[in-house]
């Protein structure tokens, strides 16, 4: 049996026009997306569609990339029935492979999503932060300066591990700044400030972790049709552990450099990256160029799959 990575992006990945070509052509897809635009009190149509001033707002962005990347991936799933399934998102995305092992059902998905992206930005609010992409650079040297600068009272930490070349440090704005100052001796090409509303995966986001961990004890959960490679660990998914993974991922490094190894290690034969945007394309394509890989954002892309499979 065919072994295939199938891969979730997170936020960053939005765009104006995500999805509609499906919501145009497939009435489930149609029908469902309606559906889930009634039960969260949120005009997905126009957040979606149209240009506004919502989409990149962290908790509107969070739940429009979940509900189009798991109406997609409703899509795509007939297709990947007879393949061997590995499964892994980046930060949010994570919501949508729990939602495609039948973790959770749609509906607990999308509001577990949405309650998220409601902490995250307040706790945004309440502890102004930012984030900020490391181009190069050696990591270990990276976390040694992090942690030296957080020692010295401007909390700064790792936030996503992308790729062995690239590394998203995450904390005060005046500690990313100061970071910048270490160009030199952290060897590193580039700093590019992230598009974001805060420092997500910090510490600074203690007080959602908390209380979204009492959300998610409360949310029905089944056991994983297919394995799932978390965040927080790199592992793949223990039900028992999902509370506490799921909540503390808001604090935690994304592991996502480990993630791909360790799927390199279950033999997939190829990547398929199912939602807005084709980062993590990039990233296989980066880490394993010798692997096909595909991103699913129209049914164009549906077709090309089927003729990769």
């Amino acid at each position: 049996m065919k072994k295939i990575a199938v891969l979730f992006p997170g936020q960053g990945s939005q765009f104006v026009g995500m999805g509609q070509s499906f919501y145009d052509i497939d009435s489930l897809f149609h029908e469902r997306f309606d559906w889930l635009a009634e039960m969260l009190h949120v005009d997905l149509k126009h957040l979606c569609f149209e240009s506004n001033d919502f989409l990149n707002q962290t908790e509107y962005t969070q739940v429009a990339i979940t509900a189009v990347s798991t109406l997609i991936y409703q899509s795509v799933a007939p297709l990947l029935n007879s393949a061997d399934l590995y499964l892994a998102g980046h930060s949010l995305g994570e919501f949508a492979a729990l939602y495609a092992s039948e973790v959770f059902d749609l509906e607990t998905t999308l509001r577990l999503v949405r309650y998220r992206g409601q902490l995250m930005a307040e706790a945004a609010s309440s502890n102004p932060g930012q984030m900020a992409a490391v181009i190069g650079g050696d990591q270990k040297i990276i976390e040694l300066t992090c942690n030296k600068l957080s020692a010295s009272g401007h909390l700064l930490q790792i936030a996503n591990y992308n790729l062995p070349t690239q590394t998203v440090i995450s904390g005060e704005t005046e500690a990313i700044r100061l970071f910048s100052e270490h160009k030199g001796e952290v060897g590193y090409n580039r700093l590019v400030y992230l598009p974001v509303s805060g420092a997500f995966h910090s510490t600074m986001m203690t007080d959602a972790s908390r209380i979204f961990r009492e959300k998610l004890v409360l949310a029905k959960r089944s056991k994983p049709k297919y394995p799932i490679f978390m965040n927080f660990n790199a592992r793949i998914l223990d039900l028992k552990e999902i509370d506490s993974i799921l909540a503390n991922q808001l604090v935690s490094p994304v592991r996502f450099t480990d993630i791909f190894a360790n799927l390199l290690q279950t033999g997939v034969s190829m990547f398929v990256e199912i939602g807005p945007g084709n980062v993590l394309q990039n990233f296989a394509r980066k880490i394993a160029p010798e692997l096909p890989t595909i991103s699913i954002n129209t049914p164009e892309d549906i077709a090309k799959l089927k003729e990769i499979l």
